[in-house]
């Protein structure tokens, strides 16, 4: 079984976490922004919620969950995680973003530096290599080290999920679709019901409330939920 963190505003994990529920999947817990499940080894756990999950950022799958209490330990669990699995020989690797918190190791720059170095040195031990191209698809990697405990994430997501694929021209949206979901599930809008925006704007939160209400999927904006 793998497990993924699905990310969300903070405060809003357990409108993600009914989400989750509905879609079939389990929960194993959340932090803050953070929501914790698990799904098959046949990855169908990330084709569902990059797509039907409405209030979530971006989905990762994480790729190893150690103890780390000093650089060495940081290096030697990134170096065991099967990296070969899920990248290619001519991946992109970027460690986009690194959150310490209540842990010895501190330096977020060199965490993010040692983690590359770490996936690197080990694909290049798989495969027989000394040096990658990175001409082909970035991948974003996420680290979390919190009371002395890593987890490596991998961003299975791509653009952000907020970004549903129907606004092709015009400004940025002042409200995100994510946050309109969130806040139409908070107040347990119900599709049956009449829905009244007086400050409409763009039109973020009818708009949601309409897929909502025609069960279309935020991801790609035409496929049907069943």
């Amino acid at each position: 079984m793998n497990t993924y963190a699905a990310l969300c505003a903070v405060g809003a994990e357990h409108v993600l976490g009914n989400e989750l529920k509905h879609l079939g999947l389990k929960l194993e817990g959340n932090a803050p922004g953070r929501v914790f499940f698990s799904g098959g080894d046949d990855f169908d756990a990330v084709y569902k919620t990059n797509f039907c999950l409405r209030t979530a950022d971006r989905v990762y799958i994480q790729v190893a969950k150690y103890r780390a209490d000093n650089f060495d330990s940081l290096f030697e669990g990134c170096m065991r995680a099967p990296w070969q699995d899920f990248l290619r020989k001519d991946s992109k690797v970027v460690v986009d973003k690194v959150r310490v918190y209540k842990s010895r190791l501190e330096s977020e720059h060199t965490v993010q530096s040692m983690i590359q170095k770490a996936i690197y040195k080990k694909l290049g031990e798989v495969w027989g290599i000394t040096t990658f191209p990175e001409s082909g698809q970035k991948c974003d990697i996420r680290v979390y080290i919190e009371e002395d405990e890593a987890r490596i994430m991998l961003d299975t997501s791509g653009e952000p999920l907020h970004k549903r694929g129907y606004r092709t021209d015009g400004g940025i949206a002042p409200l995100r679709e994510t946050t309109a979901a969130v806040m139409l599930q908070e107040m347990m809008w119900r599709r049956k019901t009449p829905l009244h925006d007086p400050f409409c704007g763009s039109g973020t939160i009818p708009i949601e409330a309409a897929l909502m209400a025609a069960r279309i999927a935020p991801g790609g904006g035409h496929g049907i939920e069943k």
